[in-house]
């Protein structure tokens, strides 16, 4: 997320950590703001395999195709690239879950958030949304706000789902992108095939073929972004254990919008500062 702090410097995005042991379900919590006037702007938001919820205190933003007005919202993964469009007033607060995690408190299939939402009536009265969304109304400081989510959250976590340490093994031979088929996968946690997807469906929101497409697109979008040195694109195919190029490129499109070779050029042309 480094380089998300540094891109969005001028909303004066920040990120704070949740207490100690919240963490084991949250990534962070993220704050944005300008002053009143500033001009429209669009930001883009990479895919995560992880969920969250949205509260906005000032202009309407829009995520992808939804409108947050004043309010919150509720998302699963993000599973391309979405545009981020926001007001001349930008005052919100985020909380990012860890893939999976967010279902011990939502309750509900994560599969039904794949897109930002407005919270249906029985989650906003499970998670007491409005209530908190009052709280955070009251201060326009990051770290009485950090304070609130996490009362709030310790408090719902009494009320949580135990976590299915299937789906934690699961998740993490996916993130080390084990060069096994993936077709092993329900081997390595005991679950057949059918179950394991639907696990999946419920807790991450995804099934974890697309959630290992995620993740390798991620991880070569990481490399070619830090790399200080020439890129070799046939390489980081082999690297990131894709068939070839050819196929790197069609799941990177799918993910990000571009090519890896059209990501690189934007990289560039931002560092420069061509037009």
């Amino acid at each position: 997320m480094a380089n998300a702090v540094a891109t969005l410097s001028h909303i004066n995005l920040t990120l704070h950590q949740p207490t100690a042991t919240l963490r084991q379900f949250l990534k962070d919590y993220w704050f944005i703001s300008s002053t009143a006037g500033s001009p429209l702007q669009t930001e883009y938001l990479p895919a995560d395999t992880g969920s969250g919820i949205h509260f906005n205190f000032g202009s309407s933003m829009i995520m992808g195709d939804t409108i947050i007005k004043h309010g919150c919202a509720v998302s699963g993964p993000n599973t391309q690239s979405m545009t981020l469009q926001l007001g001349p007033q930008v005052d919100a607060v985020g909380i990012r879950f860890h893939p999976g995690m967010a279902y011990p408190f939502f309750q509900e299939p994560l599969a039904d958030f794949l897109s930002p939402v407005e919270p249906y009536s029985q989650l906003t009265q499970r998670l007491a949304l409005t209530q908190v969304y009052d709280q955070l109304a009251t201060t326009t400081c990051p770290s009485a706000r950090t304070q609130i989510l996490d009362e709030w959250l310790l408090h719902q976590l009494s009320d949580s789902l135990n976590v299915q340490p299937n789906l934690t093994t699961a998740l993490n031979w996916l993130e080390q992108q084990s060069q096994d088929p993936i077709a092993t996968l329900p081997q390595h946690v005991n679950l057949g095939q059918r179950q394991l997807e639907r696990l999946f469906k419920q807790w991450v929101g995804i099934s974890p073929t697309h959630y290992r497409r995620i993740v390798r697109v991620n991880t070569v979008r990481s490399r070619l972004r830090n790399s200080s040195y020439a890129i070799s694109l046939s390489n980081e195919a082999i690297n990131a254990g894709y068939f070839d190029q050819a196929h790197m490129n069609r799941e990177f499109k799918r993910v990000v919008g571009l090519t890896p070779g059209q990501y690189l050029k934007c990289l560039n042309r931002s560092e420069t500062g061509s037009p």
